[in-house]
């Protein structure tokens, strides 16, 4: 899915020549109920909003590599998330939200020296 919108922020980063982005994901877990004798008598579900990762890109190799290092990062918190909370089980992605926009490091920087003159 994130993949597929790498055309759409590859041609954002041409205009603009560095941008932030920033991937918001969230996840659909199970979670089993059992009866006294430890059989499983149903199931609570439970959405969890992963932590993203804001990345500064001013490239192509590196919207790539932000890319993927999301990607591996969703994975992770999901392993995570499992691992941590007993018998958590992934189902899917209910959604990624992609947020993006022009970086400028400097505008930053003017604000606030001029904030203190």
């Amino acid at each position: 899915m994130i993949a597929h919108q790498k055309q759409r922020l590859l041609e954002f980063l041409r205009k603009n020549r560095s941008m932030k982005l920033d991937i918001r994901t969230k996840a659909l877990f199970e979670k089993p109920e059992y009866d006294d004798g430890g059989n499983e008598i149903g199931s609570q579900e439970l959405v969890y909003a992963l932590p993203s990762t804001r990345f500064n890109i001013s490239n192509e190799d590196e919207l790539t590599q932000a890319l993927e290092d999301s990607v591996k990062q969703i994975l992770l918190q999901i392993q995570n998330l499992e691992a941590s909370t007993s018998n958590l089980r992934f189902k899917k992605i209910l959604s990624i939200t992609i947020h993006y926009d022009r970086y400028d490091p400097t505008r930053a920087g003017r604000y606030y020296q001029n904030g203190l003159s």
